[in-house]
């Protein structure tokens, strides 16, 4: 590599340790590309320490075809190594015009280098030296997530897997844990493209962070609505669930059948169904407390590759919902742009069932499946596999909407209840 003419010159310092020394200098490498490697990925590593104020970036640039400015480029942060040996890397990809591509070392202050974990060229040729400055724990738990993404995901063939790959590389050069995977793992679940896919961080009770926050539990919650001075409905507000069993789902599930209860105990002569505020999470004790609205053994969806899903009655169930009528009530389910993942299921199992009509606003657009992934240290990938599909077979990449959209979650209430007041046994 070349310094660049517009800043200082490289010095020498400390001639007995280990590494070249670099005061703010700008160390540059301008490489032709040959027509074979003008579609490839391109990587740029480099092992320092820096003292004090010190702080390296890296930055990989190609320009623009016909024009000397290099318009196309990605860099790092300027980043310091608090007086420690540090690693950090960068990928990036050009146009396929490309004929060059250009590596730059930015120095603010003073940096020493190890000239053995240099790397700068094509990421074919380079990958194996990239894994190899990754330590161990981070490298077992990328390589996880990489094999079992490759071999779920439904859209695992339309990745550019080496380019993936090495940006994924490039952001855990510097980790020794498994959990410093998950910038890594972030990268090649949104290289997928299916808006769905996503990694987190489990509590010890399994239960899902956010940030490395733990998702707080909001239980169903349930009212008794007037429709006249004769006739009630039920109403079921029906939030995310962020537990993936345990107490929690159990209590989940519980909830909505005491929400259930509540209204056949008032005569209640059908239910409003409130998704709008479901984000997502687990699905199935969703589906388990309202199964008597869709009566024992029914089929109400499935995956689409994959199993249908059936509502079976608990052989110990003693509430006594399970009947034919509680099956046939009328049920108004309310939807809107927050009603995603989890709580698009819970819509598509109602959508074609008999006495069922949808009101409030397009769904969020992820009625699609995620498997777990495990990869270690209370790490979990969810993995998009499969599409959600109705008991009629019909998919919705694009949301559920309802037939006639209304401007607000209130205006949705409104005509769901004007809805039931039409319906037999709500006259």
């Amino acid at each position: 590599m070349r310094k660049s003419a517009d800043m200082r010159a490289v010095t020498a310092r400390d001639a007995d340790s280990p590494g070249a020394w670099i005061e703010n200098s700008t160390l540059e490498l301008i490489q032709p590309l040959e027509a074979s490697e003008r579609d490839d990925a391109f990587i740029l590593a480099v092992a320092f320490t820096a003292e004090g104020e010190s702080c390296v970036s890296l930055e990989i640039g190609f320009p623009s075809l016909g024009d000397a400015d290099w318009v196309d480029r990605v860099e790092t942060d300027c980043v310091a190594s608090s007086n420690s040996w540090k690693q950090l890397a960068q990928a990036a990809r050009g146009q396929s015009l490309v004929k060059t591509v250009r590596y730059r070392i930015v120095v603010r202050g003073g940096a020493r280098f190890r000239d053995a974990d240099l790397l700068a060229g094509p990421a074919r040729a380079n990958t194996r030296a990239l894994r190899a400055m990754v330590a161990t724990p981070t490298i077992d738990a990328l390589d996880t997530a990489l094999r079992e993404v490759k071999a779920r995901a439904k859209l695992a063939s339309q990745v550019d897997w080496p380019f993936a790959t090495a940006q994924a590389l490039a952001a855990v050069i510097d980790g020794s844990t498994r959990r410093d995977a998950l910038p890594g793992v972030q990268i090649i679940l949104k290289a997928l493209g299916d808006r769905h896919s996503w990694v987190t961080v489990l509590d010890e009770q399994g239960r899902l962070t956010a940030n490395g926050q733990l998702v707080p539990y909001r239980a169903p919650q349930s009212r008794l609505q007037a429709l006249s001075e004769q006739r009630v409905v039920g109403w079921l507000t029906i939030p995310l669930l962020a537990a993936m069993g345990g107490l929690e789902a159990q209590d989940y599930a519980s909830a909505i059948q005491a929400g259930l209860a509540q209204g056949q105990d008032a005569s209640a002569c059908g239910f409003v169904v409130d998704l709008t505020g479901h984000e997502g999470g687990n699905m199935w004790p969703g589906l388990e407390g309202l199964g008597p609205l869709f009566g024992a053994d029914a089929v109400v969806g499935a995956f689409k590759p994959g199993p249908p899903w059936t509502i079976y009655k608990r052989e110990t169930d003693g509430t006594g919902l399970w009947r034919d009528d509680v099956a046939r009530l009328p049920v108004a389910v309310l939807l809107g742009p927050k009603t995603a993942s989890s709580g698009e299921a819970i819509a598509v199992a109602f959508s074609g069932r008999p006495q069922t009509e949808f009101f409030g606003r397009r769904t969020g657009g992820f009625a699609t499946s995620n498997q777990n992934v495990p990869l270690g240290d209370g790490m979990v990938a969810f993995v998009m596999t499969s599409e959600m599909a109705d008991r009629h077979g019909r998919t919705f990449p694009k949301g559920l909407a309802p037939p006639v959209e209304d401007a607000s979650d209130e205006d949705a209430g409104l005509r769901a209840l004007a809805w039931l007041r039409t319906q037999a046994g709500c006259h």
